[in-house]
């Protein structure tokens, strides 16, 4: 529908009375279509006019403009009146002729410079840290700024002052994502509008610059990553190739958890390549009052990065009105706070407050010159008390009152007046800014508020072209006199300040109140979230839906009443989308949106969706920790008995998983997954009674039957692919994990056995390589056959050359800690075990990755002599990254080891052969299981051994005996441990002569040279060395005890093992001495043992053996 538009004319209109309104009025057609178009006064009255005096006579086409700036906040009401007063009329014409238009928009930030100073001292900081070449890791790299304040403070105005500062000193890249009140639902939407506007800055630059950044991302981010990002932010295709692909993720315990990790790592890498060309980088994240729990958790992530070495800044702004001490932002700025000091970055607090008198006074001044200083004053009184002091509000307010002639510019004495009676009746009623705002708003034409409305459900930002699909399905008139409507509406909203451009088809609210505004607004035609979301969700292109999703499905799902499977399949959609980003509270709610747009009869006419919105939901509230939901979905689905078991298995898997693994119900998750293999056709075992000669005899059975196979067997094996056998692999893999927590033994290596069984019979699966390694674990401990664990682990490890799903982490972790360290030189092995690490870490595999970080940088280290202080100076760094995967056991383990270290390095620590000090302390409250049981056993022995306690240390050796084996079968540690042992027994053998130290002592003897001639290690051919010469001691055998001592400290030494080459000195110099009473060559012996200790940092050892030194001189 069009309707004619009349040609323009020059219209004479006074000062800003409405009888010059009326009189314009009536030279318009009395067209309601026309005049719907825009309201009466915005026809004819900006409501955002540019601070200028427009003058000319009636129906001159000529007009003079005389603009008065007033944006300098400084201006005084003097000086505005002198540049009033110096507007001169052409002669003859009537003072009725021209009007004044004010620039809102002008005033400047009225008392923000304290917060203004805050933000730039921290940004300051942040560049001198960056220019610092200092070597100290302390210094902070990264500050996190949290602006807090009410809503229309100023709070983002004040933030962008930081960008205009280094536009101006062209320093770094300030970018901006903002959060939304309609898609609070929505993951990662604020970082992911920040990631966008990153990569509009990388396409808008250099090319060169262009492709260096392409080129780092890729190398930096394998395809599924990149897949993972493109499919958060579309935007990054356009600067990285990534095919499309679905991204997926599995419903296990263990999958989900690993989804969290690997996204983290995705995050970091890309930020990390972005940080590095656009340094420092200020990343402002606005109204994180709606950011979802994905998105904080994001947060944390990036600015606890210890690995990103390159400045970093984020600020967040959010309302202090909406947020409590129970918000998840609330407690998230605590958590911050707790942890800046230990991953290096600083918190800073910012509050922009409400406006006080003086400060309402000075925009008052800055707009409106008056000559009456207390009627000034009395208008800012009456104001604060109106708007509370809301700095946006007070101008909102004041537009009102200019608008609404309240307040009047008087040509005669250059001056504005104003009736405080009047004003205080006037807005009397006024409530607040959105009802304001909203007065208005519905002074605009019905057409006008359908746009704003329909703008307000797209959110803070939207397309123009999303908009005009909105506008066609309503039946709304695309053009007037062949001049479309939609760019009009546009133009006036932006005129009129309710929106502003931001890019290309794509606009913004100028301030969420103004959203909200449009959001509240009453229209006689009926639209709703719903009613657009339905719109978009059928007429959308499908590549720009799959972008929108998250938003399109919000708008369904808000006031939605109706019942329908295919707006339930949207919200599966969505629930997998937010899944597969590892938005676990997100997937829940769409899953539960998807369940409530189905009927009663939705397991009769959809029941594959309905099972798949229902598995989803229960693991996600699962993970969530709400253990009732998770429970009455689990019961929905589990108590129908028209599911067979391969329907039901995926939720039964994941109740496995998460009896093991989040509720620590070990013995319970063993009874569970022993029945729901019965159901799947696999019996583990028929009576408990025969369990133990049933799993010995299946693992010599597999092993005979895998060291049969030749070493590439598997390399042409085919993947699995029956989802039954495949239901069967992952249950006994949990089973067995299970089976080792709590205790039995013998049910892990019976299932453990089965694993491998069902590789060889049906064919790989996902934990084929990692039950291999296990298996090659159990040949040790069963058999003693390294050269066979040797070839297990071989195939293990070329399965992961092939399959990078196989949980390479895991494998390798298992193939060097209970096999290749044993029998390969370590220089081969800690490559390797950094590659495992890496491999980890991109997999999600917080546990392996933790594993396999500790053994390269600090027990491997340890164990093999390297110096104590470059190790200790790793602990923190080590113990941050452990923390930050809340891996409770590899912290535990890397606290006892601390500890030790510290207390061999400490001069200053009094009684250092004790295990506990600021670290580490032995408590109750410690879980204690096996693991932990044999870290202290062996730490305790390492310090008695080494500050010369062998009398404590031996007698703890006869008590224990092999227990360290039992509590951690199969670990290299084992050789150390043992090896320690046998010298402690050794020592007070030679001291005492007591035939208990002696037998044990050569029993132990024994033991380790069995070892040592199985593994066939270099590494390892001094320990039987060292203990020969021991063992020729005590048989007095003088001359083969002093080769044997001389031979295994050059092959210590060659081997660069300071702890071992200082250990033997310490030995042999207590063999010369007590044995051969040779005094000159056991000092010197002592004096070697002395510098080799000093080389390796244990400097409390150190202090021990000269006291010793300097006795004997005294004697």
């Amino acid at each position: 529908m069009t309707v004619p538009i009349p040609e323009e004319r020059e219209i004479p209109w006074n000062d800003v009375d409405r009888d010059g309104v009326s009189k314009v009025l009536s030279l318009v057609p009395d067209n309601d279509d026309l005049l719907s178009v825009f309201s009466d006064d915005d026809a004819l009255l900006s409501l955002a006019p540019n601070a200028v005096v427009v003058m000319g006579s009636g129906g001159s086409q000529r007009s003079d403009r005389h603009t008065i700036d007033i944006s300098d906040q400084s201006i005084k009401s003097s000086e505005l009146r002198e540049q009033t007063s110096k507007i001169r009329f052409d002669g003859g014409v009537s003072s009725k002729h021209f009007t004044v238009k004010l620039d809102f928009d002008s005033i400047g930030l009225v008392g923000r410079q304290n917060q203004i100073s805050t933000l730039i001292s921290c940004f300051d900081r942040l560049c001198k840290d960056k220019a610092s070449n200092s070597p100290n890791d302390d210094r902070n790299q990264k500050e996190m700024v949290f602006v807090s304040g009410e809503s229309g403070c100023g709070k983002t105005r004040t933030v962008k002052t930081l960008e205009s500062r280094m536009l101006e000193t062209k320093t770094g890249l300030f970018v901006e994502g903002k959060f939304d009140l309609n898609t609070v639902d929505e993951p990662y939407s604020g970082i992911a509008k920040a990631i966008a506007a990153i990569c509009e800055k990388v396409i808008d630059g250099d090319k060169r610059h262009a492709t260096n950044i392409r080129d780092r991302i890729s190398n930096a981010l394998h395809d599924e990553e990149v897949q993972l990002l493109v499919h958060l932010v579309p935007a990054l295709s356009d600067i990285i190739s990534a095919d499309a692909k679905e991204v997926s993720v599995g419903l296990g315990i263990d999958d989900l958890e690993s989804g969290i990790d690997r996204l983290k790592l995705t995050f970091r890498l890309l930020f990390r390549t972005f940080c590095e060309h656009f340094s420092p980088m200020v990343l402002f994240l606005d109204d994180l009052q709606w950011a979802d729990v994905s998105s904080l958790q994001m947060v944390d992530y990036l600015i606890s990065d210890t690995e990103n070495e390159n400045s970093l800044m984020i600020i967040g702004s959010y309302r202090s009105d909406e947020v409590d001490e129970n918000s998840l932002l609330h407690n998230k700025i605590l958590t911050l706070q707790d942890k800046s000091a230990t991953y290096t970055f600083r918190v800073t607090e910012v509050d922009v407050p409400v406006f006080g008198i003086d400060d309402v006074m000075t925009t008052i001044k800055a707009m409106f010159s008056s000559g009456k200083e207390d009627d000034s004053r009395a208008l800012g009184e009456l104001c604060l008390k109106r708007t509370l002091g809301n700095p946006y509000f007070v101008l909102e307010f004041l537009k009102t009152l200019y608008h609404e002639n309240l307040i009047e510019y008087r040509s005669v004495t250059n001056m504005w007046t104003w009736n405080l009676t009047d004003i205080e009746d006037a807005t009397m009623s006024t409530a607040n800014v959105v009802v304001l705002l909203q007065d208005r708003m519905k002074r605009l034409s019905k057409y006008a508020q359908m746009f704003l409305r329909c703008a307000a459900y797209l959110g803070s930002t939207f397309r123009n072209t999303t908009l005009e699909l909105i506008w066609k399905s309503h039946d709304m008139p695309m053009a007037v006199a062949d001049k479309p409507i939609l760019p009009m509406l546009m133009g006036m909203a932006v005129k009129d300040s309710f929106i502003e451009e931001c890019g290309s088809d794509k606009y913004r609210w100028v301030h969420d109140k103004v959203q909200e505004a449009a959001f509240s607004l009453i229209l006689d035609v009926k639209v709703s979230q719903f009613d657009i979301g339905r719109i978009l969700f059928y007429y959308l292109e499908p590549s720009q839906l799959e972008q929108d999703l998250f938003a399109v499905v919000d708008l369904i799902n808000n006031g939605n009443k109706e019942k329908s499977s295919e707006f339930a399949h949207a919200n599966l959609q969505a629930a997998e989308k937010a899944l597969g980003l590892s938005a676990f509270a997100a997937a829940a709610k769409y899953a539960t949106h998807g369940i409530d747009q189905l009927g009663d009869n939705r397991w009769s006419q959809n029941r594959p969706l309905t099972l798949r919105l229902y598995t989803i939901g229960a693991e996600m509230e699962r993970l969530l920790g709400n253990v009732v939901a998770a429970e009455r979905y689990c019961c929905e689905v589990l108590s129908r008995t028209d599911l067979d078991i391969m329907e039901s298995l995926p939720l039964k898997l994941a109740r496995a998983s998460t009896l093991s693994s989040v509720e620590l119900k070990f013995d319970e998750a063993v009874s569970y997954g022993l029945d729901v293999l019965k159901d799947l056709g696999c019996r583990v075992f028929i009576s408990r009674k025969i369990l133990k000669a049933k799993a010995i005899m299946s693992l010599f059975r597999t092993i005979r039957r895998v060291k049969k196979l030749p070493s590439d067997h598997f390399d042409h094996a085919k993947m699995m692919e029956n989802e039954r056998e495949l239901g069967i692999a992952k249950l006994l893999e949990r089973v067995a994990v299970s089976a080792y927590l709590s205790g039995d033994i013998m049910l892990t290596v019976l299932c453990a056995s089965k694993l491998v069984e069902g590789s060889l019979q049906h064919g790989l699966n996902e934990a084929s390589a990692s039950s291999l390694s296990g298996l090659a674990t159990m040949a040790i401990v069963a058999l003693q056959d390294f050269k066979t664990a040797t070839k297990f682990n071989e195939m293990a490890l070329s399965l992961l050359q092939k399959h990078r799903q196989m949980r390479n982490g895991e494998t390798m972790f298992k193939a060097y800690t209970h096999g290749h360290v044993w029998v390969k030189p370590l220089e081969s092995c800690l490559p390797a075990l950094w590659d495992a690490y890496q491999c980890s870490i991109r997999a999600g595999d917080s546990e392996f990755a933790s594993w396999n970080l500790l053994l390269h940088q600090v027990l491997i280290p340890f164990y093999f002599g390297n110096p104590l202080p470059q190790i200790l100076a790793r602990c923190p760094g080590v113990m941050r990254q452990l923390e930050e995967g809340a891996q409770s056991q590899q912290i535990l383990v890397h606290k006892i080891i601390w500890q030790t270290m510290a207390n061999l390095h400490d001069s200053a620590c009094r009684e250092p052969w004790k295990l506990e000090g600021e670290i580490f302390r032995d408590t109750d409250n410690i879980e204690k299981n096996n693991l932990y049981a044999g870290t202290v056993l062996l730490a305790q022995g390492e310090l008695l051994l080494f500050h010369g306690n062998c009398r404590t240390a031996a007698d703890m050796a006869l008590k224990n005996g092999d227990a360290f084996q039992k509590l951690v079968p199969a670990n290299f540690a084992n050789m150390f441990e043992t090896f320690h042992r046998a010298l402690s027994l050794y020592a007070m053998a030679l001291r005492t002569r007591k035939k208990k130290y002696k037998k044990e002592a050569r029993r132990v003897r024994r033991m380790l040279t069995k070892w040592v001639l199985a593994v066939e290690n270099p590494e390892f051919d001094y320990f039987k060395t060292a203990l020969d010469a021991e063992q020729f001691a005590v048989e007095k055998k003088y001359d083969e005890a002093e080769k044997h001592y001389d031979e295994a400290i050059k092959s210590a030494t060659l081997r660069g093992h300071l702890y071992h080459t200082g250990l033997f000195h310490e030995r042999y110099s207590e063999y010369l001495f007590v044995e051969l009473s040779n005094r000159w060559k056991s000092d010197e012996q002592l004096r070697e043992a002395i510098d080799c200790y000093k080389e390796w940092g244990a400097d409390g050892k150190v202090e021990a053996l000269e006291s010793e030194l300097a006795l004997r001189d005294r004697q």
